[in-house]
């Protein structure tokens, strides 16, 4: 996969990542030595489809001010608060996503199997 995230053009890369983005999650709870290798993966493609948002859009400041705050507070982020998990996303409806930049969406869907990933190790401690 991070061979193919050099190769492939913006829309096959998008057309390719996207619904096979989810499936990583399944890989690293059946393969938990897998993570390191899926995490590394995950911040490629991250930082790919970033660049390519920020030569397009000026604005991305609500999805870079969510990545801060779970670097500057991570502990804060895993923490179960009232019973609740704050490693939920704020859920993008099709709609709400099928207007946005395919970078965009490919975006939010790694930010989402980050978060997965986490939840379902966290949840299997």
């Amino acid at each position: 996969m991070g061979t193919l995230l050099t190769v492939l053009n913006h829309a096959k890369r998008f057309s390719f990542f996207m619904p096979t983005l989810p499936c990583l999650v399944a890989f690293c709870q059946a393969f938990p030595p897998l993570y390191d290798d899926v995490a590394a993966l995950l911040v490629q493609v991250g930082q790919v489809c970033a660049s390519d948002v920020a030569t397009k859009v000026r604005d991305i400041d609500p999805f870079i001010a969510r990545l801060q705050s779970l670097r500057e507070k991570p502990l804060e982020a895993a923490a179960p608060c009232g019973g609740s998990s704050k490693l939920t996303l704020p859920q993008k409806t099709a709609e709400e996503l099928g207007g946005a930049d395919p970078d965009v969406q490919l975006c939010y869907c790694i930010e989402a199997t980050f978060m997965d990933i986490i939840s379902s190790t966290l949840h299997g401690l």
